[in-house]
């Protein structure tokens, strides 16, 4: 059993973006990128809006989460890395196309980043139309260091799952109202059909 889960846990961590190497501040938030970040507002209706002239981050925490995920029948999460260059990690285009059949189906996006990484977000927009709102996890929540911090905001979304304290958290969960019903390391229009029976 033991050589299976080693394997699985090495095949995930080639496959994946984590960083391992100088990970301490990683996620810092920088004075310079304070006009760029914008408080969670629950009654936020996300309205479309031009990112390549009007971008600005979301800080949001796992309980933040929680409460957008009981406004939508359907929610799928997405924890972005944006500095990856991984085979699991796609353009933002190739988001864009799934959600826009998902959203005429009501399911909603999140888009998570998963540091302040203002300059690579900033390069991934001006490749893509994404008009979607960009969430960040919160500094002050969750600290510098990014696989801890991903790690806790997966307990506190997906307790039922990852309470367990298991060693990484999948990027793309979809979730039913507030509960966890698939997680994995790719997504498609297809995977996220099969998964919500559409």
């Amino acid at each position: 059993m033991k050589p299976i889960y080693y394997s699985m846990l090495l095949l995930f961590l080639l496959s994946s973006c984590l960083v391992t190497i100088n990970e301490n501040d990683f996620r810092t938030l920088n004075k310079k990128d304070l006009p760029f970040i914008h408080s969670f507002n629950i009654d936020s209706t996300d309205v479309p809006r031009n990112q390549k002239t009007n971008l600005y981050l979301t800080e949001i925490t796992g309980s933040d989460i929680k409460k957008s995920l009981k406004k939508y029948p359907y929610t799928w999460v997405y924890i972005w890395r944006p500095f990856c260059k991984g085979p699991n990690c796609k353009p933002l285009f190739y988001y864009e196309k799934i959600d826009r059949a998902a959203r005429a189906k009501g399911v909603k996006f999140m888009l998570i980043s998963q540091l302040y990484d203002i300059k690579n977000i900033q390069r991934h927009i001006q490749r893509s139309t994404f008009d979607r709102e960009i969430y960040v996890m919160k500094d002050k929540e969750y600290g510098h260091k990014l696989t801890p911090a991903r790690l806790k905001l997966a307990q506190e979304i997906a307790p039922e799952y990852y309470g367990k304290k298991l060693p990484w958290m999948e990027d793309y969960l979809i979730f039913k109202g507030d509960t966890l019903i698939y997680q994995g390391l790719n997504i498609s229009a297809s995977i996220l059909d099969s998964v919500l029976h559409f």
